[in-house]
């Protein structure tokens, strides 16, 4: 594979040199393009950021690679200030305004995309950093714009599409943990009617990598100690213990190398002056990802992985007056990944199980511009399908895996009107949409635990959004929408059984988790309002909202219950307690975002930028409340904590830039947040993580006349930390990045 990369990156090399000659100074176009108006595309109509009434943020390409990052995870985490699940082994995922962060299953609830459409991938780590023109997070429900799983936010990656003179740049790196990196990026047009980029990637650690050891902050603020608290089967407090959460200092983290090649490739042709096409496709391709279990199993639960993900994508768009734009997009994409069961080193022969997810679908989508305003209008279509399979380790034969293979079918028509009034003080966006979903739990070989079924649904999300802007540089805003998300599959007829050979004291004694084939769709309504203020002048920008979601029939994990009576498993296991799903009262999740920024570089005219930034999400209320008539006679409410989303999320520090030469120092704090503990795997507890502070630090400047260094620094204090227990993250690593453009 390597061999085959390294040819295509020489040829395309080659190909390229043909035309073009790239400018030495690509900084300081970044730095320009800063200092722009930012236009984004998520709202489905092109609109300036300052316009609109929705919580908007804006990720650049320079900041993506300023931060450090290695995956789209990485730089939500650090730079939009959402909640994270990330593992080890290429494998994350993020909520956003306290939905619990996901990263697998076609029902999400923040919803990304790529330029607009599906992304179809549910694992961040699969998608390429190195084709990102920019990344914008729409914060709040977004249902009337795209329909379901768009219940928290959306997060619409925008592609580079790189027009005129023909830029190349190669780069290569090298950091800790033998980590090594080489990428190719090309783009311009080659005549004046045809445009393209491409991209290419090998990225590959050989080495372990290190848990922290140092720990600054965690010891000086004390940070070292998760409280578990045990549930009676009517959700009343039964009792509670704390756990110190040290452990794995310094140590290395067995079974974590892996390696993966990505790319992606786009034409662009203008075939009439009004009227243009694209196709672009993507890829993703890793072999033998080294996954560790959980760290309090040792070497009993490691996988190795082969992960895979493309996507393509076909555009026709133009104008068919002056005051009419249309499009029409089809899209497809494939996400897979097999498995393969790892004990005490020893691979297994046979693959143990492997998941394939599809998505088809197209976009028809217009826009009217009347006088200063725009009506867009549209129809999408779309069809994503899961296929899961089992098979036992020892011989590979099939079996029951643990979701049943599922669909989900929807077409829709949606509208929304941005409006501009008041002589451009108001601003206005009212938005419709008609939804109809068809959930299809297919009947599944092996799992007779469901016979499958299919249940469909109208839903209709409207939204609406003001901002009005006062003297003096400030506005007010607020908007409101609904959202609507139908149950996963795993949630209604999922099957699984925890516990055997973990530890040998509970050895034989296991937790039976299965679906409820009863559940409801979740439907949410969000609404916030706040002050913001922006004054280009001085370079100070800020704003504080605040934001409320009450979810109804909220998806969560019920209580478990300890059985009294002897039941055994097919296995000869006995069946020590049980879990299943159920739809909550409400969910409500309440609180406030904050952010500030200061560039002092506008007392001298945008010369340079020397940035102070802050940004904060603040949690009021995270709380679920459920009835307990499934396991009690008592029609009471009980409450419980929303899981894996932090109660404050800081992100703040300093940034520079002269055109020539960048530094960044920045720092990112987690609050304490709550999940279920799995080292328990019998009882359940819920635990509460202790919080920790990560400090990142990057410089790059000039080297030559084309060739530009940047190093960076991640975890500087050394800190031994997880986003999901059990899986820590790694230690203090560095990086050294040479970029060449020519």
């Amino acid at each position: 594979m390597k061999k085959t990369f390294l040819g295509c990156l020489c040829f395309l090399l080659s190909l390229c040199t043909m035309r073009g000659h790239a400018q030495s100074d690509t900084t300081s176009n970044a730095f320009s393009r800063e200092l722009e108006e930012i236009v984004i595309s998520a709202s489905r109509v092109k609109a300036k950021e300052e316009d609109l009434p929705q919580q908007v943020q804006v990720i650049t390409d320079t900041e993506i690679q300023q931060s450090g990052s290695k995956d789209v995870a990485d730089v939500l985490k650090k730079k939009a200030g959402v909640d994270v699940i990330q593992y080890p082994g290429l494998l994350s995922g993020i909520g956003i305004r306290g939905y619990r962060p996901q990263f697998s299953g076609l029902n999400q609830r923040s919803l990304l995309l790529i330029d607009g459409r599906p992304a179809g991938a549910t694992n961040l780590a699969t998608i390429d950093l190195d084709n990102i023109e920019s990344i914008e997070v729409i914060k709040g429900a977004a249902s009337s714009l795209y329909g379901s799983q768009a219940m928290g936010g959306v997060v619409n990656i925008v592609t580079k599409k790189s027009v005129g003179e023909i830029k190349k740049s190669l780069y290569a790196s090298f950091g800790s943990y033998n980590t090594f990196e080489l990428g190719l990026n090309v783009g311009g047009n080659l005549s004046e009617q045809l445009d393209f980029d491409i991209n290419l990637k090998h990225l590959q650690q050989d080495k372990d990598y290190r848990h922290g050891h140092d720990n600054l902050f965690r010891d000086k603020f004390g940070w070292d100690e998760a409280t578990r608290t045990y549930y009676s089967t009517d959700y009343e407090v039964d009792s509670t213990t704390v756990a110190n959460d040290v452990y794995g200092d310094g140590e290395e983290r067995e079974y974590t190398t892996y390696q993966y090649q990505s790319g992606g490739i786009r034409f662009g042709y203008q075939f009439h002056r009004n009227w243009r096409a694209s196709i672009s496709g993507t890829f993703f391709s890793a072999s033998n990802v080294q996954t560790p279990g959980d760290y309090f199993y040792g070497n009993t639960s490691q996988s190795l992985k082969n992960p895979y993900r493309y996507g393509a994508d076909l555009k026709v768009e133009g104008k068919i007056n002056t005051n009419h734009q249309i499009s029409l997009r089809a899209y497809n994409s494939l996400e897979y990944s097999d498995y393969r069961s790892v004990s005490a080193g020893i691979v297994s022969d046979y693959v143990t199980s492997k998941r394939t997810n599809k998505w088809v679908g197209f976009q028809l989508q217009g826009s009217y511009n009347i006088g200063k305003h725009i009506l867009t209008y549209g129809f999408d279509y779309n069809r994503s399908n899961t296929t899961s399979e089992s098979f036992n380790s020892n011989d590979g034969s099939e079996k029951a895996p643990n979701s049943p293979n599922y669909g989900i079918y929807s077409t829709a028509i949606f509208a929304q009107a941005h409006l501009k009034l008041l002589n451009d003080k108001l601003f206005a966006t009212l938005g419709t949409r008609v939804d109809n979903i068809t959930f299809d739990v297919k009947e599944t070989r092996f799992l007779d635990t469901y016979k499958g079924a299919e249940e469909s649904h109208q839903v209709f999300n409207p939204s609406l959004g003001l901002k009005y802007k006062l003297p003096k540089n400030f506005d007010i805003h607020a908007s409101a929408g609904s959202a609507f998300v139908t149950p996963d599959a795993y949630n209604v007829a999922g099957y699984s059984i925890s516990g055997p050979g973990r530890e040998v004291n509970v050895k034989g004694k296991v937790n039976i988790s299965y679906g409820n084939p009863d559940l409801e769709p979740e439907r949410g309504i969000t609404i916030d309002g706040g002050v913001g203020y922006l004054n280009k002048k001085n370079g100070l920008s800020a704003d504080v909202t605040y934001f409320s979601t009450r979810v109804k029939d909220r998806i969560t994990q019920g209580p478990t219950v300890t059985s009294n009576t002897i039941e055994i498993t097919h296995e000869g296991d006995t069946i020590a307690s049980t879990t299943t799903y159920i739809n909550a009262e409400a969910a409500t999740m309440s609180g406030l975002e904050t952010s500030v920024s200061w560039d002092f570089g506008a007392l001298a005219g945008y010369e340079y930028s020397f940035k102070i930034f802050v940004n904060a999400v603040k949690y009021i209320k995270l709380e679920e409340e459920f009835r307990n008539t499934a396991y009690t006679q008592e029609n009471k409410i009980s409450t419980k904590k929303v899981h894996n989303v932090a109660d404050l999320t800081l992100t703040y520090g300093l940034e520079y830039t002269n055109y020539k030469f960048d530094a960044r120092l920045a720092a990112r704090y987690v609050g304490s947040r709550y999940d279920t503990d799995w080292t328990d795997y019998i009882n359940r507890p819920e635990i509460e993580y202790p919080a920790f502070m990560l400090l990142d630090f990057s410089i790059a400047f000039p080297v030559n006349e084309n060739g530009r260094l940047m190093i960076l620094a991640n975890n500087i204090t050394d800190e031994n930390y997880y986003e999901k227990r059990g899986f820590n993250m790694p230690g203090r690593n560095m990086q050294v990045k040479y970029t060449h453009n020519f």
